[in-house]
């Protein structure tokens, strides 16, 4: 019989390593990163059945933190902020200086359309909630397009001391190898 040559390991990238004053370390590329990156914008809202002052329409500076939970792509980035940008600009577009209502909110809806102001609805009352979740669903479809992206939470601060939060898997545990 003839012995086959043993098979060579499929090669292997070198572990990038960093070196300082304290030392030097491996980088473990096969760990879990987060990063994060921040947009801001300026938008109106009421909740209409609130029992207290958020009922009347008023304003707020809102941020939206962006994380993403990934491998390192072979760039040794999560995601490139300037992609992360490109895909959150046209939600932050469409709420800057918009009136956020509830699609029922009459007559509140039908008055500010007649009058052609920049008007955003929501299926559902414009909580700070609410709008986390629909800021997570919305990057979730353009995030999915990278496979080395685990997990996104969204954080949306309506103010200095006030936010809310919605985290969605970018990819299925079922699905992992």
């Amino acid at each position: 019989t003839h012995l086959l040559p043993p098979r060579p390991h499929p090669p292997t990238r070198p572990r990038p390593r960093l070196r300082g004053a304290g030392g030097s370390f491996t980088i473990e590329e096969s760990m879990a990163y987060v990063i994060c990156k921040e947009f801001r914008w300026e938008m109106g809202h009421r909740l209409a059945p609130h029992p207290g002052d958020c009922r009347h329409i008023h304003g707020h500076s809102y941020r939206a933190a962006i994380q993403v939970t990934g491998d390192l792509d072979e760039m040794g980035m999560v995601i490139d902020f300037g992609t992360l940008g490109q895909y959150a600009r046209p939600l932050v577009d469409q709420l800057d200086h918009a009136l956020l209502l509830w699609g029922e909110d009459e007559p509140w809806v039908s008055f500010f359309q007649s009058q052609g102001q920049k008007l955003v609805l929501m299926d559902t009352h414009p909580t700070t909630e609410h709008l986390a979740a629909w800021w997570a669903h919305h990057m979730q479809q353009a995030l999915q397009a990278h496979p080395n992206l685990h997990h996104l939470t969204v954080t949306i601060h309506e103010s200095q001391t006030a936010w809310a939060a919605y985290s969605l898997p970018l990819r299925s545990p079922l699905c992992q190898p």
